[in-house]
């Protein structure tokens, strides 16, 4: 019997807890979540024979995948538990090193529950948040007829020089997620956006480790759209309110937080952005956009496991009850 319904996610993530309520609430009693700092056991996949089936466990727990109604692959990962080598140390690095990679292929077989029973529902693919390509996503925007901020990408100092000339104003940001730094017991973040200066370009050497540039373009707002199996829920975001948040509204407010409110997208943007989507084969993702002072709707960057917490409650759309309804009907 079809009844269980499988959630990997993180310890963390406010939006799994929101949605395993409402699973709750409604009666479904066999929610599984594995999170990501969660290890589990491969029991077995056994392929080629009448009875194919797949049989993992977790905290005692056999995971069959012949039970599985829906599969919600919210973030994270299918951690193994460690096996050590024994051996020299250099031996043993090798041999972990090779231990990790056969995992990693038995991972990818279990992730692509797809591919192994087409008639189990499964939302999201944690495959498309590991090998989300920033550029390649902006490439595939810009082919459907979404505008874009004039990028490069250079490792060469004549090449900034030249595009500033061009640009007056441009900004630099991570080419793939802004990095997190663990030093002395403490988090720290860099900024997601910052200005590139003449100044700071002049005090680069000829040659550097490639970084990504754009142009700054006047923005009236900023927009944060989730979509979700072809519909999109979009939020207006007046980041241009405060000057901590002129620039990219990540770089939060505390004080002056910044007004958010429900956004009705123009029918062609919407359409632009389901093309986006198909392209690169995602069937949920929170889309960063802005609103120029041109009256344009410029795409930034999409995350295929991007939050929506904020965006749900905030605009009243409630996002995690449609999750959890689609998981228990095992459909859209």
């Amino acid at each position: 019997m079809r009844d269980t319904i499988l959630i990997i996610s993180e310890y963390s993530d406010v939006s799994t807890n929101k949605v395993m309520e409402y699973l709750h609430h409604h009666g479904e009693k066999k929610v599984i979540r594995i999170n990501a700092e969660d290890v589990i056991n491969l029991n077995g996949i056994d392929l080629g024979t009448d009875k194919s089936s797949v049989s993992i466990s977790y905290l005692n727990r056999e995971i069959v995948y012949d039970e599985m109604k829906s599969i919600w692959y919210r973030r994270g990962d299918l951690l193994c538990g460690k096996f050590n080598a024994y051996g020299t140390e250099a031996i043993e690095s090798q041999v972990n090193r090779f231990l990790l990679e056969e995992w990693r292929v038995v991972r990818d077989f279990l992730l692509g529950v797809k591919r192994i029973d087409s008639s189990v529902f499964v939302l999201g693919d944690l495959s498309k948040e590991e090998y989300c390509n920033k550029l390649h996503n902006l490439n595939i925007a810009h082919t459907v007829g979404i505008k874009i901020p004039p990028t490069i990408i250079t490792s060469r100092k004549s090449e900034l020089e030249k595009f500033i000339n061009l640009y007056g104003i441009i900004v630099t940001k991570a080419i793939s997620n802004t990095p997190t730094f663990h030093f002395e017991n403490s988090n720290y973040s860099t900024r997601g956006t910052a200005i590139l200066t003449a100044e700071g370009i002049n005090k680069l050497p000829d040659r550097f480790f490639p970084i990504l540039a754009q142009k700054y373009i006047d923005k009236v707002l900023e927009v944060r759209v989730f979509y979700i199996k072809g519909d999109c829920y979009a939020m207006a975001i007046f980041s241009q309110d405060s000057e901590k948040t002129k620039i990219d509204y990540r770089n939060y407010d505390h004080e002056q937080a910044n007004r958010i409110v429900p956004f009705k997208l123009p029918t062609i943007v919407k359409q632009r952005i389901l093309k986006l989507m198909r392209a690169l084969d995602l069937d949920t993702g929170s889309l960063d956009l802005i609103y120029t002072t041109h009256n344009e709707f410029v795409f930034l960057e999409v995350n295929p496991c991007g939050q929506f917490d904020w965006l749900s409650y905030n605009c009243n759309y409630y996002i995690e009850r449609r999750i959890a309804k689609m998981l228990s009907n095992g459909k859209n």
